[in-house]
């Protein structure tokens, strides 16, 4: 017995060595910092030397799985080491969601807004290219692309968290609870602005129309104009300016909402 301990623990310290060799590996080739994380299965040699043969077998187990061939990783933010396993896992979720916003996106690219002279793709591609300069609109487009990179995950509970939201962007209703929530949320704006003619006139466009209004065409910046000039006509600071500004917005909104209206989407 005492000679198959010892036999097990140089079984256990030769191992360990290759996977010494493996972290540095990994360190040089791939930047993923493995050293002192929970994927690290070494242990120190005083450690080694007081195992049992129980603890030995556990020791030289995990030391096997860390060195079979299937156990790869990537490295995440500065190192940040992930299973290559579980990366590949996000980005398939990632691949699935984007063809769920590249089939959105399609629906809308090609609808001309007359109020801006341009295509709802045209308008979101001058809108990217602006973006750095002129600061984001009111609202990101749902049909947007994500673009996560391994190197820019910070942890694997944020990459689990990403991998979360992707999930949800794969399903088929992603569309539908898009428009949910910017309906949600242009009646929450909507309480302060108060004017009937608007109401009544979204109120009559359906999930489609009101999707290309809100997200395709600077509805939301006017609205979020009006909503603006509305709470300042509250604290009564230049009535008569925040008067004809919101009174300037709501007949965009007016407009593009006509426009929105007129609009029409093949089953």
């Amino acid at each position: 017995m005492a000679r198959n301990l010892k036999v097990l623990r140089a079984q256990v310290k030769a191992r360990q060595l290759a996977a010494n060799r493996k972290i540095r590996r990994l360190t040089d080739d791939k930047g993923v910092q493995i050293a002192g994380t929970k994927f690290d299965p070494r242990k120190e040699a005083k450690v080694i030397d007081r195992l049992t043969g129980v603890q030995l077998e556990a020791q030289l187990a995990r030391l096997n799985t860390f060195m079979d061939r299937k156990t790869q990783f990537v490295a995440g933010a500065h190192g940040v080491p992930m299973t290559k396993k579980q990366w590949e896992r996000a980005a398939s979720v990632q691949r699935r969601a984007n063809t769920v916003k590249e089939r959105m996106r399609d629906k809308f690219a090609n609808v001309f807004v007359d109020e801006t002279g341009m295509t709802i793709a045209e308008r979101q591609e001058k809108i990217n290219n602006k973006r750095k300069l002129a600061g984001n609109p009111s609202v990101q487009q749902p049909w947007n692309p994500t673009t996560y990179q391994a190197k820019n995950i910070t942890s694997e509970k944020a990459l689990k968290r990403i991998e979360e939201q992707l999930m949800k962007q794969t399903s088929m209703q992603y569309e539908q609870q898009q428009y949910k929530d910017a309906k949600k949320q242009y009646y929450q704006i909507m309480r302060p602005v108060k004017n009937n003619k608007l109401i009544k006139l979204v109120r009559t466009l359906s999930p489609d129309q009101f999707t290309a209004m809100w997200f395709g065409t600077p509805f939301a910046d006017a609205f979020s104009m009006a909503y603006e000039m509305a709470m300042a006509l509250m604290r009564d600071d230049e009535k008569a300016f925040h008067s004809d500004q919101m009174h300037a917005s709501i007949e965009e909104a007016i407009r593009l909402a006509k426009w929105a209206k007129g609009l029409n989407f093949d089953k």
